[in-house]
C-alpha cells in the first residue's frame, strides 16, 4: 500500500468501527514510499517487510533500521514539498481514478 499511498497523495485512516478510510491530500507524493525509499538506500537489494519489520533481506549489505528508512521518507517529502507540481487536468482525472480503485480494494 505504501507506494499507491504514497503515489496517490492519500491519507489512511482509521474510520470508527475500524474501517480503514483513505482521504485525498493536496500534494500527490511520488518519492515517499518505502519502496523508494530503500532504491534510496540500498539499491537492487532483495528485501520483504511487514508491520515495519523486514521478513527478507536477500543483500550482502547490511539491512537499514526503520528509523534510517523514515528519514530518507521524511527527506523525499521535503524535497516534494519545495517543488510546485503542476497537473494536467487528464492526470488528476487518472490519479482520481486509482484513489477510488484502491478505496474500493480496502473496504
Amino acid at each position: 500500500m505504501s507506494v499507491y499511498g504514497n503515489y496517490l497523495g492519500m491519507v489512511r485512516k482509521m474510520k470508527e468501527g475500524g474501517k480503514l478510510e483513505i482521504k485525498p491530500k493536496d500534494k500527490i507524493y511520488r518519492l515517499t514510499g518505502i519502496d523508494s525509499a530503500m532504491e534510496m538506500l540500498r539499491p537492487g537489494a532483495k528485501w520483504e517487510i511487514y508491520n515495519s519489520t523486514f521478513t527478507r533481506w536477500d543483500d550482502d549489505r547490511p539491512c537499514p533500521s526503520m528509523d534510517e528508512v523514515r528519514e530518507v521518507q521524511k527527506k523525499a517529502r521535503e524535497f516534494e514539498d519545495s517543488i510546485d507540481t503542476i497537473w494536467k487536468p487528464e492526470q488528476e482525472k487518472e490519479i482520481a481514478k486509482m484513489q477510488r480503485h484502491i478505496g474500493g480494494v480496502l473496504d
